[in-house]
């Protein structure tokens, strides 16, 4: 599967929607008795996540998204959320395509997210871009549908599609997603507003959108160290002190 290496967000990648949604589907269709011990701890932070977003909080929200994001669910609780999907209930779709793509079984997970993401499913759309992007090497479908999916308003297709455009050297464009899905609280986006500002030797506008996305909850602060497009001000007094500030 492709990486976006330096660039590449938080294993995340799942949208705080498509999570912020799913513990409805999963309360809903499984009991606490069938499920694995994985499977509940998720749950339980995913209602974290859901109280967290609700009450604006959004770097607790990020936090616990981040956390049950990394869990697979059980085999029996797929095969739950994946009969929701069959049965039109289209959030299903994207949570369920979502796990597919984790076991990297693309071609399923397409199936499930193209069944969402046909129905409008924003959610759905998200995932389905991130299976063409990093699961099928399919640039241009997955440009495609992100950019549907950005404009019905996900944050997280947002980012991605930014992150094309960064790629292609079209950084005009790259910078205007990555601003708007900043803006509505997304620090992934926020850190890669602060490259692009950097690369457009713009440091106070840089310095800012990086200290941004750390205030928002960023959690791969390893990218401050590493990323290349950080390199014109590693050894800059502010960078130190953003360093120093933040424990990085």
């Amino acid at each position: 599967m492709e990486k976006l290496s330096k660039m590449k967000p938080i294993p995340l990648l799942l949208s705080v929607q498509i999570l912020f949604y799913s513990i409805l589907i999963l309360n809903s269709c499984s009991k606490k008795e069938h499920l694995l011990s994985e499977d509940i701890l998720a749950i339980e932070l995913l209602k974290k996540a859901e109280e967290s977003c609700k009450n604006a909080n959004s770097r607790d929200c990020y936090e616990n998204v981040f956390q049950a994001n990394n869990i697979q669910y059980s085999e029996k609780a797929l095969k739950k959320i994946s009969e929701r999907c069959e049965k039109n209930e289209f959030k299903a779709c994207a949570y369920s395509g979502w796990q597919f793509y984790l076991r990297k079984n693309f071609h399923e997970a397409e199936r499930l997210a193209s069944k969402g993401c046909d129905s409008n499913d924003v959610q759905s759309c998200s995932v389905l871009g991130q299976i063409y992007y990093f699961g099928l090497n399919d640039k241009k479908k997955a440009a495609h549908v992100f950019t549907l999916s950005c404009e019905r308003g996900s944050n997280y297709s947002c980012y991605y599609l930014s992150m094309i455009f960064e790629r292609e050297f079209k950084l005009n464009e790259a910078l205007s997603l990555y601003l708007k899905a900043c803006n509505n609280k997304n620090p992934a986006s926020c850190f890669r507003a602060g490259c692009v500002y950097l690369k457009k030797a713009n440091k106070e506008k840089g310095f800012e959108y990086l200290k941004r996305s750390l205030n928002l909850g960023f959690k791969d602060k390893n990218s401050f160290l590493i990323d290349p497009d950080l390199e014109s001000v590693r050894d800059s007094k502010e960078f130190k002190q953003l360093l120093a500030e933040y424990q990085i």
